[in-house]
């Protein structure tokens, strides 16, 4: 199951890190993606724990594929499947979410950039929402 929960983590780097990359460029002409934050701002510590939390995220299948042996309590079949239904659906919505936010997109939050306006439709022949 370590190789499938490898599979997942590329399916979702390629789907939400490098197709999404792909169409923001083509949309604004740029990634969105920020990287100047001054050390301790609430981005920076975002990046840093983020960071880390992928790490961890990839060490398990590599640790299984190392030989090291699984908690008992988590190694079960039903389990494993679960959490590969619930990685697709994850990447899956996490895409549509970032389809919808269209140009808006960011990577991550810079405090200067305005994104493009976007609203609502308009609910039976009534205006726009603006959001």
């Amino acid at each position: 199951m370590a190789v499938v929960a490898l599979i997942l983590i590329g399916m979702w780097l390629l789907t939400v890190v490098g197709v999404r990359t792909v169409l923001q460029i083509r949309r604004t002409s740029e990634a969105g993606l920020r990287v100047r934050d001054r050390s301790g701002t609430a981005q920076w510590w975002a990046k840093a724990v983020s960071t880390v939390g992928f790490l961890a995220f990839l060490a398990a299948p590599i640790a299984e594929l190392a030989g090291l042996e699984p908690f008992p309590m988590l190694d079960s079949i039903p389990l494993r499947v679960a959490g590969a239904v619930l990685a697709v659906a994850g990447i899956t919505a996490t895409f549509l979410a970032q389809l919808a936010m269209g140009a808006s997109w960011r990577v991550d939050v810079d405090p200067d950039v305005r994104t493009a306006r976007w609203s609502l439709p308009a609910r039976s022949g009534g205006s726009e929402i603006p959001c």
